[in-house]
Formats: C-alpha cells, structure tokens, sequence
C-alpha cells in the first residue's frame, strides 16, 4: 500500500485583498487553482476579521504566488500582517445602578437595574460571561430578568475599547424596579445595553492578546 504523502503545516499567514473591488472574482479563482496545485498552500478567510488569510511555508513561497496572481491574473493585490482579534476584559469590580427612561407622544419606556460587574480570574474560568439574578419579591417580573440577560450579552459582544468581545464578566442583577405601562421586553434589554457599556468602561478595561502554544523541537 501506497504510504500517505506528509504535508507540514503552513508556517507564515498573510492578508491578502484585492486593490479593486471589481478583482474579487479574478483573485478567488487565482487562489483557488494555486490550492488545488499546492497542498502546502493554504487559504482561509478569518471569522471575526472577514481577511482572505493566505499561507505557506516561507515568504518566498508567498511572494511567489502574490507576484503570480499579479502577472497571470493582472489582479493587484495589497498584502499585510493578519489582524489580531483581540479581547477586552474588566480589571475591577464595579456596581451600578442605571435607570432608563424615555418619555416620548405615546408610551414610554421605564427600566432600573442594580447590581455588580464582577471580573472573573482569567486563569482558571472558560466561561467568558456569567449571569446572576438575585432579584427577590418581584421587585423587576420574571419575564425582564432574561431581557436584562440578553441586552447584557448583546453590549458583550461590542466593547467599547476597540470594538472587541468582552471576556472574563459576571454580571450580577441584585435589584431593580419597573412601570406597570412603560416596562416591556425592549425597555429592558435597551436598559441592560446600555449600563453594560457604562459600567464596563468604569471596571478599568483591558486589553487581552490571543495566546499561542508552541511547541519547540
């Protein structure tokens, strides 16, 4: 039986667009025949950065292929270092207490939360978020406590140090209260939105580096 050909893992990424626009296809159709050519070529496109990361075994070995879709394609393309997705995260505990209050023509919109940001020990916790409710006797109804929830998430997602996802957060809803006609769903989650980024920006923000394992032969 035929022994299966080793193939060594790219070791230099590279982001790759094209100058045009209008050479987007041109550079698709490049990088794809150079795969299917090259096995020790790879091509991917970032999740969180939507880059076209292109990656070899050398800058030679790009540089090849950079001046190939140059000159075969007449496509010219800008090259550069990948992004890097970093992360924010708090350093300190910070309570708030943050009301939110529209009062427009027709119904308005009332929220209140209170309660604590707590930045959780980065060693030891996988969860980048936790939420905790402690709200007693009805203070804010059952049904907003996961609309306080979701708008924590969604400011999550977007911090306000670089536009990052936050990681390393306990957010914990201690008290509250609520309008029988102006409090809804929305109300809330606009509410928890909004102090999350407030609050988020007074727990002394960082930011954190990916962390790569390497291993030395």
């Amino acid at each position: 039986s035929l022994e299966s050909t080793f193939i060594p893992n790219p070791v230099i990424p590279l982001a790759i667009s094209p100058a045009k626009r209008q050479d987007s296809d041109k550079l698709t159709k490049a990088l794809q025949r150079f795969r299917k050519e090259d096995p020790t070529f790879h091509v991917g496109t970032d999740p969180e950065t939507n880059e076209i990361i292109i990656s070899g075994m050398g800058e030679l070995h790009l540089e090849i292929y950079v001046e190939r879709i140059r000159r075969e394609y007449k496509v010219e393309v800008e090259i550069g270092r990948p992004k890097v997705s970093y992360r924010e995260a708090p350093t300190i505990e910070v309570a708030y207490n943050y009301k939110h209050r529209k009062q427009t023509g027709g119904s308005g919109q009332f929220a209140h939360i209170r309660g604590k940001l707590i930045p959780l020990p980065r060693e030891e916790s996988t969860e980048p978020y936790l939420f905790e409710d402690n709200v007693a006797g009805g203070r804010i109804p059952n049904e907003y406590i996961p609309s306080v929830d979701k708008g924590f998430q969604i400011a999550r997602m977007k911090g306000p140090v670089g536009g990052y996802e936050i990681v390393g957060v306990k957010m914990v809803l201690d008290d509250g209260s609520y309008h029988e006609v102006d409090s809804s769903d929305l109300a809330f989650q606009i509410c928890a939105q909004d102090c999350f980024r407030e609050t988020f920006l007074r727990a002394k923000p960082v930011l954190l580096e990916p962390i790569m394992k390497v291993e030395v032969e």
